[in-house]
């Protein structure tokens, strides 16, 4: 199964794919799904976004979305903010989900936090301050109840997650 098909089979928001296949006489692998008219990446509206308090619901509602696939078992390894986007319905909705991957069960606790990390590490530092609140949105969209020993953890999931975003940047530019 394509990433998308395991999104859309969890009833997860993803657009609805219109074709997967060779393309003849190509060795090209290609998706095609229906168009999102008006949708812009997480990243293009984090961009526009001029307040704190915007941007801050913004991380809200992406954690959200998060927690729901990381409920339905479903876990995005290469999370970020363009493969997230913002459709004219104010949903969020996946795309270029190739390193999504089905799991037998809800995401566990640890898992969950590293990869929510993984998505906070990508934004601002002066949001890691506001960790506590994207984190309680996280954890009522799955249900949870948010301990301090959760945010502990968040924090370094995301700061581990910077290192590294960070050692891979320096391989880049040193090639």
């Amino acid at each position: 199964k394509t990433g998308i098909e395991v999104l859309a089979s969890r009833a997860l928001r993803t657009p609805k794919l219109l074709y997967a296949g060779r393309l003849p006489e190509h060795r090209a692998y290609v998706l095609m799904t229906e168009a999102l008219h008006g949708a812009l990446t997480l990243a293009q509206v984090w961009a526009r976004t001029p307040s704190i308090d915007q941007k801050l619901a913004l991380l809200r509602q992406a954690a959200t979305a998060v927690a729901e696939q990381h409920q339905a078992a479903v876990l995005q390894n290469d999370l970020h903010a363009d493969n997230l986007v913002i459709a004219e319905d104010g949903h969020i909705y996946s795309i270029d989900a190739s390193t999504v991957r089905a799991q037998r069960a809800p995401i566990a606790r640890g898992r969950s936090l590293a990869s929510l990390g993984l998505l906070l590490a990508q934004v601002e530092p002066c949001f890691d301050a506001h960790a506590a609140t994207v984190l309680a949105a996280y954890a009522s969209a799955r249900n949870w109840q948010a301990h301090a020993s959760d945010l502990q953890l968040l924090c370094a999931h995301i700061d581990r997650a910077r290192e590294q975003r960070k050692k891979q940047f320096m391989k880049k530019i040193f090639r």
